[in-house]
């Protein structure tokens, strides 16, 4: 997970990715989350909070959110959005979710949106350890995953952002995708963004382990390279990530530790 802070800072350097406003797709996400949990489960958790514009337009929607994030600007974006928050509030931490401490059973939902897979496989386990840990017994975690296929199928892709380039490719030994950016004859600035994938089926031996079960599954979208277009839903043999509902197991008794 070394690469990680470096990743994500070039990446706000060059493009500010984070910033701007809260637009449609933050909306009908909240949306998404508030049929899911419903009005009257108010305390909700974002980690990888970006620059908070999800966090804030639930908030809207009247949940009280603490948005985790460990990169200084996005955690100072979130708290400028946060003053439109009502009648919700936004909670801002800025740590490593592996090293925040939360209250225990607390949260009605947990959401990590775009961003499950960084580190090994058993970096994965603890954090869904600690989730469980943090989430209510009646609670859900909500979260997107990568497809294999998808990113196989990708390998080799460059494309042009402003004046940065990415190229996509896939290590299929470790069933990651990487995410390469650099700016043009600059090759010293390359940084890659390394994501473990996963099916729904190896997916859950990693849920075994922290008292989960998927509950649903929702394929997402993904970029179409002969048209050029972006589809927001695609079977899951073909799409890019997938939306997993996960609640705690029946025999998930807590695993000793703080929060």
């Amino acid at each position: 997970m070394d690469w990680s802070r470096q990743f994500y800072g070039r990446q706000q350097q060059w493009l500010q990715v984070y910033g701007g406003p809260i637009t449609d797709h933050h909306r009908r996400l909240a949306a998404q989350v508030e049929a899911v949990v419903g009005v009257a489960q108010t305390a909700v958790l974002e980690l990888g909070a970006g620059g908070g514009q999800f966090a804030t337009a639930l908030a809207q929607r009247g949940y009280d959110v603490t948005a985790v994030d460990f990169t200084p600007a996005n955690a100072e974006h979130i708290r400028s959005l946060a003053l439109q928050a009502a009648p919700g509030t936004v909670t801002v931490l800025a740590v490593d979710f592996y090293e925040v401490s939360l209250p225990l059973a607390h949260y009605a939902a947990i959401c990590y949106w775009d961003g499950f897979g960084v580190g090994s496989d058993g970096d994965q386990v603890r954090l869904l350890q600690r989730m469980a840990r943090w989430l209510r017994p009646d609670g859900v975690i909500l979260m997107d995953v990568y497809t294999p296929w998808y990113w196989a199928a990708q390998h080799g892709r460059e494309m042009d952002l402003g004046s940065v380039k990415r190229r996509y490719t896939f290590d299929a030994r470790q069933c990651r995708m990487l995410d390469t950016w650099w700016l043009p004859g600059d090759p010293d600035s390359a940084v890659t963004q390394s994501l473990r994938c996963y099916s729904p089926a190896d997916l859950q031996l990693l849920l075994d382990a922290a008292g989960l079960r998927i509950q649903n599954v929702t394929p997402g979208g993904g970029f179409d390279p002969v048209s050029g277009q972006y589809s927001d839903s695609l079977p899951l043999a073909a799409a890019m990530t997938y939306q997993v509902q996960l609640v705690k197991t029946d025999v998930y008794s807590g695993i000793a530790g703080d929060g």
